[in-house]
């Protein structure tokens, strides 16, 4: 008579949960860099979550601005995993009518047998060349308007 292990002893995957997802240091007053923080966790019930994948999107509104997927590794259980994510925010979108926007990060972990998802709002300043053209477009624009003005 062998010996039977039920699958949840050898490779069936947890019950996954992001049990956290955070913009470090938010809001990002200035341009430059910023960095987020995200930890899998396999809280059980089964013994392991195998190697997998999260990945990691920045959107304003409906707009994607920046994604990133990496590696997570096996997860025994009541093991947790943290990744780092360290980016700019030189590329967020400008909005000439505001000083600062308004972003989602969500998290979504896939794993074999199942996935998690998690979403967080973070305040960050618009910054480089988009800021820079909307700048350079309200002066014009202010000029013009003087110009109208001397002409009448």
């Amino acid at each position: 008579m062998g010996i039977s292990w039920g699958a949840d002893e050898l490779t069936s995957s947890g019950q996954g949960v992001i049990t956290e997802l955070e913009p470090v240091g938010a809001p990002y007053t200035q341009s430059g860099a910023i960095q987020f923080r995200c930890v899998t966790t396999n809280p059980g019930p089964r013994n392991n979550i195998p190697p997998s994948t999260c990945t990691l999107t920045i959107t304003y509104g409906n707009e994607l601005i920046k994604t990133i997927t990496y590696s997570v590794p096996s997860l025994a259980r009541g093991e947790s995993y943290t990744y780092t994510w360290n980016t700019t925010n030189v590329d967020f979108p400008y909005d000439s009518f505001k000083t600062g926007g308004s972003y989602t990060i969500t998290a979504y972990w896939s794993y074999s047998g199942g996935y998690n998802s998690k979403s967080t709002e973070f305040q960050s300043i618009p910054t480089g060349w988009p800021a820079t053209v909307a700048a350079a477009m309200m002066l014009l624009f202010l000029i013009y308007i003087r110009n109208q003005k001397r002409n009448r």
